[in-house]
């Protein structure tokens, strides 16, 4: 068999040379994930940084969420203290009446009173110039006088109405005594009623008082249920709102860090794979220069100008390095 010569087999070494240096492709791949995971690094940066500036503001903002929960809790009592106070103010205008209704009662009782007492007090006055009068159809010139003793009768009595019976006068007393009764009566159901109607409308002044301030009025200044029960469920609205703002960018902030954490780790884990990678570049490009001058080449530029020409072309040196193969 024919043995090829030095030159040969240096040359055909040197075929082999080209296939341990570092390959470009390798690096390019390497400074394009590189830049990725820098974009997306960067990119992840901002997101986290603009989410945990809203977070911020959010948390700023805690004392205006709680200032409308108080507010939307004020509104949503005050609806059953307004519903309260309607029913409170029914309630006084029926013990107002009922004191109206008292008061005409007792001025009814007191009038009945006032006619009772003058129709008795005539009745006595007639039953006893009654008696006067019958006592003096019996008194005779010269004879005493039963009652003073007077011999002499120059005025006896007389009269032209008719004289009532002791029957008529204790009727009228009595009726008398039923209306002085009852208006006494009711004279005890007008002072009640004014006490209750009093009490009634201080509790309903205290009611009001109570009333948180800012409420809707209505077009006669008081307030309306109406009103306080749409205010009541807009302010639950925006306090669910300035929640809801919250609970997000809460959120928003945990999904922020976390991808920014994400893209950290595989921005170490690409600049640990490519100091990996320049390492076994450094190991390759080391053996490559071993083995150029093992192949005879003196430097770069002697290794170089032999593989000019048709060397750069794709499938020489492996159509050379069979020729050789089959020389030895």
């Amino acid at each position: 068999m024919r043995r090829s010569s030095p030159t040969s087999k240096r040359i055909g070494e040197s075929s082999n040379a080209p296939s341990r240096r570092p390959r470009c492709s390798t690096r390019k791949r390497l400074r394009r994930q590189e830049e990725r995971a820098a974009e997306a690094l960067a990119k992840a940066e901002a997101s986290a940084k603009t989410a945990r500036t809203i977070w911020e503001q959010a948390q700023a903002g805690s004392e205006a969420r709680e200032t409308a929960k108080r507010r939307a809790q004020e509104l949503s009592e005050a609806q059953q203290s307004v519903r309260s106070l309607a029913e409170l103010q029914k309630q006084v205008d029926a013990a107002a009446k009922r004191e109206a209704e008292a008061n005409a009662a007792s001025q009814k009782a007191g009038e009945k009173a006032e006619t009772a007492k003058k129709k008795a007090g005539r009745l006595r006055l007639l039953e006893r110039a009654g008696k006067a009068f019958v006592l003096a159809q019996g008194l005779e010139d010269g004879k005493p006088c039963p009652v003073c003793g007077a011999t002499e009768h120059p005025h006896p009595a007389a009269t032209e109405d008719i004289v009532p019976t002791e029957a008529e006068v204790r009727r009228a007393e009595e009726a008398l005594a039923r209306a002085e009764k009852a208006q006494s009566d009711q004279q005890a159901a007008l002072s009640a009623a004014a006490a209750a109607a009093a009490a009634l409308a201080g509790k309903l002044a205290a009611a009001r008082e109570n009333l948180p301030d800012g409420l809707p009025k209505d077009a006669k200044g008081g307030v309306s249920f109406t009103a306080v029960a749409a205010a009541a469920k807009a302010a639950a609205k925006h306090a669910e709102d300035l929640e809801a703002a919250f609970e997000q960018a809460r959120q928003a902030d945990q999904v922020a860090q976390t991808t920014l954490s994400a893209a950290r780790a595989k921005s170490e884990s690409n600049a640990a794979y490519a100091a990996e990678l320049r390492k076994k570049a450094e190991a390759d490009a080391a053996s490559f220069e071993e083995a150029r001058r093992a192949a005879g080449f003196a430097d770069a530029a002697a290794y170089e100008a032999a593989i000019a020409g048709k060397w750069r072309e794709a499938g020489f040196p492996k159509a050379v390095e069979q020729h050789i193969r089959e020389l030895e």
